[in-house]
């Protein structure tokens, strides 16, 4: 019964029927008592057959007002992929049902993956001043977009002020189908290069300062 679906999920939808194709289908429960539906381009014609998904992705639901590529996130992926989902409900050590995310639009600022009990400062920030992005706000960038050290190795969050900078100067559907995807790989994968002897002193200055 509806009426005993109290988690907040996603249920991503991919199929062809009468000759049409239905894409994604966010379905959300925000209390048993009620459904919100959230469709995205659902049942296109079939002269649409061929065109990848990303072709109507909705990047401005799917970026938060930090600036974070939602529809990179392995999490949002892995509504429509189960084995990815399978890992990372083992890797992270949480329920296959809670390995998932929709978006941070469409959570509403509050992750449920990550334990999350409040709202997202910077989402709630966003939302109170009626702008999509922070980049236009007169107080960017403001102390909720800090970078920090910790947890740097397995988050992107230091990449939101780069991200929001771009999004500004390329266009957020350039930034996202062009640019998005290559910042997050150089940051996680990608070798710091300074160039010549600032690089090896900076390397030597850090290791004395940590020896200490």
């Amino acid at each position: 019964m509806l009426n005993k679906i109290n988690i907040l999920r996603i249920e991503s939808i991919q199929s062809s029927f009468n000759g049409f194709y239905s894409f994604p289908v966010a379905v959300f429960i925000k209390n048993p008592s009620h459904v919100i539906f959230i469709l995205s381009m659902l049942c296109w014609p079939s002269k649409l057959k061929g065109k990848k998904t990303e072709d109507f992705m909705d990047y401005k639901n799917l970026t938060a007002p930090c600036g974070l590529d939602c529809f990179n996130c392995p999490m949002y992926l892995a509504n429509t992929d189960s084995l990815l989902r399978k890992k990372i409900s083992e890797r992270l050590g949480i329920s296959y049902e809670t390995s998932v995310c929709a978006g941070c639009r469409n959570e509403k600022g509050k992750i449920a993956f990550q334990g999350m009990k409040n709202t997202c400062k910077t989402y709630s920030c966003a939302q109170d001043k009626k702008i999509d992005f922070c980049y236009e706000c007169t107080d960017f960038p403001c102390d909720n977009l800090h970078p920090f050290l910790d947890q740097a190795s397995a988050k992107p969050h230091n990449t939101k002020v780069f991200n929001l900078c771009l999004i500004k100067k390329m266009g957020l559907e350039n930034w996202a189908e062009k640019k998005a995807a290559e910042v997050k790989n150089h940051y996680f994968k990608g070798k710091l290069n300074l160039n010549g002897d600032w690089e090896e002193f900076f390397e030597s200055f850090m290791q004395k300062v940590f020896k200490r």
